[in-house]
């Protein structure tokens, strides 16, 4: 047998075949999760840059809430963390 033959009865083992597909599949599940966190990771950088400048404003905590998403603590960390800087 060939080396060309023994590749074309591997490329068309049932098993290979099998594994080439799990391979596939757990490559576009990763990117896909990779995308995700990703996409999550800018939604709550935007809304801490939304609060940051809502916090400028001097809006209320309240409001400020209402509109980004944010948890109250989470607004007054950031209001004091705006405080230490200056």
């Amino acid at each position: 047998m060939t080396i060309a033959e023994d590749m074309v009865d591997f490329m068309n083992d049932r098993e290979t075949n099998e594994i080439f597909s799990i391979e596939n599949t757990l490559k576009h599940t990763y990117t896909d999760i990779g995308r995700e966190e990703g996409e999550e990771k800018g939604k709550k950088e935007e809304k801490l840059e939304i609060a940051q400048n809502l916090i400028k404003e001097n809006m209320t905590n309240s409001f400020i809430s209402k509109v980004t998403g944010l948890s109250i603590d989470i607004i007054k960390k950031l209001k004091e963390e705006k405080i230490q800087k200056n």
